[in-house]
């Protein structure tokens, strides 16, 4: 019955008769000889087999260890290059491709027979070559069973077929140790630490064991439309070469024909064809009729167009690389089905070659006779080098976009320079993005606690000096300016203030967030107007939300301005100290960055709403728990200051 329970008897929309409820999609399994032949012959099946793994090996791969050591580097590429590891991998990611899996075997002598897991224990002996088993030639025999362990459900052991085993030994008879005899066939049990596996593309545990331990081949999916578009070239083809065809028309033809004198009719066609071959022209009756009739093609070149973005969706490859046309479309550039490649390609490596290229690498490491003797680095790394590569002007300006954030986050935001050193160098190498962890943060905080300490009792001399001085008869009035108290502003000013503090705007959005009470004054996507105190007016789009905490008390009498980022999880609350325009020589209120995740994303949120970096003054961090508390400190003095007045 149909979803919606319409019924039609004419039509027989929703009867027995209706065609759409029987109709469901079966998927076809591709067999070994169907996917080898679509490889080997179809330049479509090579370029699904084949592109995206030649494109993502192009660039080459980088081997990093902690500490930079060139030399153990340059050994672990001679080995690899004596191993021909990198083209011997490129092969098993074909063979993944086309058959639905493939596995290469490390061939390690470590004195246990081949069924038993690869002994890891101490030292490795050498690693002797890599041997690429196809899916065809190595079936799963038995599985991993314990419910809850890691490898449930993966192969355990799988079985080497007679078919490799007499191709590797010259269609030998014998049985080695750990082979097994069935009928007239051998076959050897390996171990699936011992392999490693190109699975292939798997949906579910069901179909890898209906596939004897493998997935599908990457053919299977684009194999209807890589067949129609074929039978669709073949047609055009066939349709071009009978496009233009010539149409002889006889005079009383039909009376000859009605008269049995077929042979006249022969007589005049010879004639007139020996005619055409000698005088290299058409020599016909007056009456007779010769002329040249042309197949109709309006509209073909649409049916191609469209049968080729069919392709290229299925295979998954853009038109560009697929069919090596331009771009289509005024103004397009193919950068857009460029970066769509190169994505396409870093999932490639990302997600079927990172994991096998680093289990070699790690039996390498191990092996007594390998690169480092058997011992493994405690940081290292093997990344496939980016497809574009940055000029000499990219990387100049990259280096000075760098070298300006470390300054302001050295002289504004007061990052220790060793902190600095270790976020940028920390890792195996040199990273753009500031890799720390939360002792750096802690760091961070003691540092800039130690400054605001230091700040605080040169505050406090300064005021000790100004106490001495207004005894000494200094201020003729006997009073002092108290750093504590605001300073006075207008009427209009004040009560405006004191109306935003007691009793926010209802047309102001109020929200919740980090355990405070934030009155939104311009969401994100909004526009603020502004006016500085030397004039000048402007508006700005609002890329966060910006308002202030409700019932908090800055140090200007008005409530804490603050920005909200998205993670309301953040720990860390950033306080920027802004400086007044237009000479930037004095400093003016602080802004709070709630919601921000580092240092830096909360600089950059800051600046998107300022078209002077000068308004930036410096920057102090503290926990979000530590903000709430001075908040509510600097609140309660305020409310016994007026009590006191009162």
């Amino acid at each position: 019955m149909r979803a919606d329970g319409f019924r039609n008897v004419l039509t027989a929309i929703g009867t027995a008769y209706d065609k759409s409820l029987y109709t469901t999609f079966c998927a076809d399994h591709m067999e070994w000889w169907e996917a080898e032949q679509l490889w080997r012959g179809n330049s479509f099946g090579r370029k699904v087999v084949e592109l995206a793994i030649t494109d993502m090996l192009r660039p080459g791969l980088e081997i990093k260890i902690a500490g930079g050591d060139k030399a153990m580097i340059e050994k672990i590429n001679a080995v690899l290059e004596d191993m021909l590891a990198i083209e011997q991998m490129m092969q098993a990611g074909f063979r993944e491709s086309a058959f639905g899996g493939c596995a290469v075997m490390p061939v390690v002598n470590d004195g246990r027979p081949f069924w038993q897991p690869l002994n890891l224990e101490g030292r490795v002996p050498a690693v002797e070559e890599l041997q690429i088993l196809e899916a065809r030639e190595l079936q799963a025999s038995t599985y991993y069973a314990t419910f809850g362990a890691r490898k449930f459900g993966r192969p355990e052991r799988y079985r080497l077929g007679a078919t490799a085993l007499s191709a590797a030994m010259g269609a030998s008879t014998s049985t080695r140790p750990g082979d097994r005899r069935v009928g007239m066939g051998t076959f050897t049990e390996i171990h699936e630490s011992r392999l490693i596996i190109f699975p292939g593309i798997v949906t579910s545990r069901e179909q890898v064991i209906a596939n004897a331990g493998w997935g599908e081949s990457a053919l299977s999916r684009p194999k209807k439309a890589i067949h129609e578009f074929g039978l669709t070239f073949a047609g055009v083809a066939r349709l071009m070469d009978t496009f233009s065809e010539g149409v002889l028309g006889l005079d009383q033809l039909g009376e000859l024909m009605a008269e049995d004198r077929e042979d006249v009719v022969q007589k005049r066609i010879e004639l007139i064809d020996q005619w055409r071959s000698s005088l290299k022209t058409w020599v016909v009756d007056a009456k007779d009729k010769y002329e040249r009739k042309q197949t109709p093609l309006g509209g073909l070149g649409d049916v191609m167009r469209m049968f080729m973005y069919v392709l290229s969706s299925e295979t998954d490859i853009p038109a560009t690389k697929l069919w090596g046309k331009s771009p289509d479309g005024m103004n397009a550039t193919g950068e857009s089905d460029n970066d769509n490649w190169d994505d396409t390609t870093a999932n490639v490596w990302t997600h079927r070659f990172c994991r096998p290229f680093q289990q070699l690498l790690r039996l390498l490491f191990l092996s007594n006779t390998g690169p480092t003797g058997g011992k493994e680095p405690e940081q290292w790394s093997i990344e496939r080098k980016p497809s574009k590569q940055p000029s000499e002007k990219e990387k100049q300006e990259t280096e000075k976009t760098r070298a300006e954030t470390d300054k302001i986050l050295v002289e504004s935001l007061q990052v220790p320079p060793e902190i600095l050193l270790r976020a940028r160098y920390g890792g195996d190498t040199f990273s753009y993005e500031l890799q720390m962890s939360e002792q750096d943060f802690k760091d961070m905080a003691a540092a800039q606690e130690e400054q605001q300490l230091a700040e605080e009792e040169a505050r406090q001399a300064q005021l000790e000096a100004m106490k001495q001085s207004a005894a000494a008869g200094g201020n003729e009035a006997g009073e002092l300016a108290d750093p504590e108290k605001p300073a006075e502003k207008s009427d209009a000013v004040a009560t405006y203030k004191q109306l935003r503090r007691a009793a926010p705007s209802p047309l102001l959005i109020r929200r919740t967030f980090a355990g405070m009470q934030i009155c939104v004054e311009n969401p994100r996507g909004s526009t603020r107007t502004w006016t500085q105190q030397d004039g000048k007016t402007g508006a700005t789009k609002m890329k966060h939300d910006y308002g202030f905490i409700e019932g908090s008390l800055g140090e200007d009498g008005e409530g804490v301005d603050v920005y909200i980022g998205k993670n309301e999880s953040a720990p860390w609350a950033y306080v920027v100290h802004t400086m007044r325009p237009p000479e930037f020589d004095q400093r003016d209120e602080d802004k709070v960055m709630l919601g921000f995740d580092s240092p830096t994303k909360a600089v950059e949120a800051y600046l998107a709403h300022y078209d002077d970096q000068r308004f930036l003054g410096g920057m102090s961090m503290m926990t979000v728990a530590e903000l709430k508390a001075r908040l509510e400190t600097r609140r309660s003095k305020r409310i016994a200051n007026d009590k006191a007045a009162r």
